[in-house]
């Protein structure tokens, strides 16, 4: 095994094991359906994600990046882009020129990944109906309710594109029914012993051109009712298509009227893009493709087109099952992955996923980002979400409406110290310095019991009033009838 196998993290092979014990045990992990993504926990969670296959980049000491958009700026800091889109390979032409002009400024390679195969499906058959499994019989029922579902929506994603699809370096047919295992191969990369036996199905495969394809494909594609004699008067289509296509209507059947003409095919700016990608193509400037990897009979696997104005290549693999989290378990799959891998250009690799064509930005960065837009740019994106979570996290804990309920404080009624402050502002406000003095001299005798000191034989006003009463006066409480 090669140096970069040894040097993987041995995490990045142990993710599916720990993946199928906790279905096994009934863990409530749950595995992830994300397709081609590979820096997230999403992506190392899916049978169908590219973690690994980057784990095996990084081992080689190159820097790895995840792209949302295509600038000059970018480009120029990549040598490699591995483009796994989450859809058949429809794209915008103006999106595969931006490619196909980055591959000519050469010293590039571009992994270009089909899209006709589904690892999620694949895992949960495996795990499903494998005759060791110790999985009962409703978990094994799951696991195929799961399995299909995921086959019936690869196949809705399928059949909702055009039969026929184009690039500058390859063709896509579509071909329905089942998946074939391959087992015996023929190509460049045929006879070595450690790919003997690798783990990769195909149905669909990504053609590159041969001497000729590329005239007859335009004549297929050009099928313009406004331009075809006799289509115009069955039709009634006129010259002028229909809207551009927006992303959420990868999901549905193009080239079809609906409404009251139902199944009649139209011209739109889908034939129009794949038209227009077809005359593009300067199959001149592309040699000859090499077969590294077809099946017995001559099904591409793993082919590579190079430029001749140019020390640029392309890799076009059919499908990821080869490359993806399940595949890189079988011991080939790894193997065949770091060949693939010995071919990148030395420098940095960009990965490029989802399920839309990536943003193209026309000027350079400091052109392009400006005012808060440069929030949304690395590395500003970064930090951008952090902060905007510690701003919400800081006005919870200021504002006591988004916090815990609190309580105001509230003063005591029973406080000594405020029933003396209150008696001295009524004692300054009526001028009673005199009962404030005799309050005093009666705490002593009352409270501190005090018979000694000046406060306490101190004569009080009730006191002297008391004496200054005539000695003959009757008292209130004398019987006058004994007087």
């Amino acid at each position: 095994m090669r140096t970069s196998l040894v040097n993987l993290p041995k995490r990045a092979f142990l993710w599916l094991f720990v993946a199928i014990f906790s279905t096994l045990t009934g863990c409530k992990t749950e595995v992830s359906n994300n397709y081609g993504g590979s820096d997230s926990q999403d992506s190392e969670r899916s049978p169908g994600g590219l973690t690994v296959f980057r784990e095996m980049v990084k081992s080689r000491k190159r820097s790895t990046e995840s792209l949302l958009n295509l600038s000059p700026t970018l480009e120029k800091r990549f040598q490699t882009l591995v483009w796994s889109p989450n859809y058949f390979p429809q794209h915008d032409k103006a999106t595969v020129d931006r490619i196909d002009n980055w591959l000519r400024s050469g010293g590039k390679t571009l992994v270009y990944i089909g899209r006709d195969f589904s690892p999620n499906a694949e895992y949960w058959n495996r795990i499903s109906s494998q005759p060791t499994s110790p999985l009962n019989a409703k978990a094994r029922a799951i696991g195929q309710t799961q399995s299909s579902n995921e086959a019936i929506e690869l196949d809705e994603l399928r059949d909702g594109t055009r039969p026929l699809l184009i690039t500058p370096w390859f063709y896509w047919r579509q071909v329905p029914g089942a998946f074939e295992e391959v087992g015996k191969f023929q190509g460049e990369w045929s006879g070595i012993e450690s790919l003997a036996k690798p783990d990769m199905q195909i149905r669909s495969p990504l053609v590159p051109f041969k001497k000729g394809d590329v005239d007859a494909l335009i004549k297929e594609l050009d099928w313009d009712p406004a331009t075809t004699a006799g289509v115009t008067a069955k039709t009634g289509s006129t010259t002028v298509p229909p809207p551009p296509r927006k992303w959420f209507n990868r999901t549905i059947q193009r080239g079809v009227v609906w409404g009251n003409n139902i199944g009649q095919k139209v011209w739109n700016t889908d034939d129009r893009d794949l038209l227009a990608i077809a005359k593009g193509i300067q199959q001149g400037d592309l040699d000859s493709p090499t077969t590294l990897l077809a099946t017995s009979d001559g099904v591409p696997l793993i082919t590579e087109v190079r430029y001749r104005s140019s020390s640029s290549r392309v890799l076009i693999l059919s499908n990821i099952s080869m490359v993806s989290n399940l595949g890189l378990l079988n011991r080939s799959n790894r193997d065949l992955a770091d060949r693939i891998i010995s071919r990148f250009e030395t420098g940095a690799v960009g990965f490029i996923a989802g399920e839309n064509d990536p943003t193209l930005r026309k000027g350079l960065a400091h052109e392009e980002h400006k005012g808060f837009e440069m929030l949304t740019v690395w590395p500003f994106n970064a930090m951008t979400i952090h902060a905007a979570l510690l701003a919400i996290v800081a006005a919870i804990a200021a504002f006591p409406i988004f916090g815990r309920p609190r309580s105001a404080p509230v003063k005591s009624s029973v406080d000594f110290s405020e029933h003396v402050e209150s008696l001295g502002e009524l004692l300054r406000a009526t001028d009673g310095s005199q009962y404030a003095k005799d309050a005093i001299s009666k705490y002593f005798r009352v409270v501190r019991r005090d018979t000694k000191s000046a406060w306490a034989t101190r004569i009080t006003a009730e006191q002297r009033s008391e004496q200054a009463k005539p000695e003959d006066e009757p008292s209130p409480y004398s019987d006058s009838s004994n007087s």
